[in-house]
């Protein structure tokens, strides 16, 4: 039986967890499309553009320390559970305002949504090393990048098509329809309270996580690591819509922004199958940044789909290398009774990384008009931010850094591996 089939029949738990991001994430990727494909056809230009991402993430960033604090005292499950049901709603609302024409309205309930979202992934991340024994978060983590791989690959390209065939609308009403099956799913997950959850401090200690990281160089490096990748995708997000929805390329502008973005989905689900256990992300940072870069050169000179396409391609094998091992080296080194703020801190480097980059994009190419300037803004604005990290964080000549050793406390891990068995 092939290791991941083998790992959902022994973890059903895990296969709760995993069933549900199956379901949320093939309708945001659906969505995900539409909502561009709708800001840039009513006219919004590369700064409205730019805003779709930073509405998709930002809003995450401004409350994820109190989504961590949250996750470490609150029952886990409740707290996914109840961030679905919302969004759920939202997401109706969404729908109801791109029929009735009103891309504003749509903006604002997305930024509601998003904002609830925040709530969502630190429970998330942090329920996932009390699923599964404490040898399998890598594997569990290898599971879950490839199942967005697929998801994205699948979902970018179906709403592309839906995009073009059958408007927006119809891509809303499916999203809001699989946050209620996710909601469904977990309702089937065992309690998750996290360890201390009835008798610890009740003060708004948001930052336990960054405390935690700040003694550990490996855990502060795994912790802030996405950060640089986003900044660099944010960029090359900007330069890839306006292309594939500017450019002719002989293929429907919503289409050529669904197949691009399946091909980039496509390497993120590579890219973790080729990197040892180790890795911390070290080679998945650079080729991120690179193909963010080659991708917007390439607009500049070549509007040749495949070269696109195989460019994409590597570019995610960058990002699913980086997202796979650095999520993993934080669940491994983290303590499970700050791992909500942990993985909050964690989503307030990608979010502000992917903003940062967008921004920054949309406006050089509002001051250039040039699409290819907001990848390779992104990817020299990452780039710097990848050293900075390096030197804050060096590794060692093993390839971990100093400090404590490189393993949490022994009851820590046990706690682990009794809840996921």
């Amino acid at each position: 039986m092939h290791p991941f089939l083998a790992l959902l029949r022994r973890r059903p738990a895990f296969r709760r967890l995993w069933l549900s991001n199956v379901a949320s994430s093939l309708g945001d990727w659906l969505s995900y499309v539409a909502v561009s494909v709708l800001v840039v056809r009513e006219g919004g230009g590369p700064l409205g553009l730019a805003l779709v991402l930073v509405i998709h993430t930002l809003p995450q960033a401004l409350l994820a320390p109190f989504a961590g604090v949250l996750a470490d005292r609150r029952d886990r499950r409740a707290v996914m559970v109840g961030a679905h049901a919302v969004r759920a709603a939202l997401t109706l609302g969404m729908a109801a305002a791109a029929y009735a024409g009103s891309v504003g309205a749509v903006q604002a309930l997305l930024l509601v949504r998003v904002t609830v979202g925040a709530f969502f992934a630190p429970a998330e991340r942090a329920a996932l090393p009390r699923v599964v024994a404490a040898d399998e978060v890598v594997q569990a983590n290898r599971l879950d990048a490839l199942t967005w791989s697929v998801l994205f690959t699948g979902g970018v390209a179906l709403g592309g098509v839906l995009a073009a065939f059958v408007g927006p609308v119809v891509a809303l009403l499916i999203d809001a329809g699989t946050f209620v099956v996710g909601a469904a799913v977990l309702r089937g997950l065992p309690p998750l309270p996290p360890p201390g959850a009835s008798d610890g401090p009740r003060r708004l200690d948001v930052a336990g996580g960054w405390r935690a990281a700040r003694r550990h160089p490996a855990l502060l490096r795994a912790t802030l690591a996405k950060g640089p990748v986003l900044i660099a995708s944010g960029g090359g997000w900007v330069t890839l819509n306006l292309a594939a929805l500017s450019v002719d390329a002989g293929v429907d502008g919503a289409l050529l922004l669904g197949l691009l973005q399946a091909a980039r989905g496509l390497g993120t689900g590579v890219g973790p199958l080729f990197a040892p256990a180790d890795a911390d992300g070290r080679r998945g940072d650079p080729l991120t940044i690179a193909g963010a870069a080659t991708f917007a050169l390439l607009t500049l000179f070549t509007t040749s789909l495949p070269l696109w396409l195989l460019v994409g391609f590597f570019w995610g094998v960058g990002s699913g290398n980086s997202w796979v091992w650095t999520t993993s080296t934080l669940q491994r080194l983290g303590d499970d009774a700050v791992m909500g703020r942990l993985n909050a801190l964690d989503l307030v480097a990608q979010t502000v990384g992917s903003s940062l980059g967008a921004l920054a994009g949309g406006l050089v190419v509002a001051w250039s008009g040039v699409p290819a300037h907001a990848g390779l803004l992104g990817a020299a604005l990452g780039a710097a931010a990848l050293l900075t990290l390096r030197r804050a964080a060096p590794y060692g000549r093993s390839g971990r850094s100093g400090g404590r050793g490189a393993t949490t406390s022994p009851p820590v891990r046990a706690k682990a591996s009794q809840s996921a068995a």
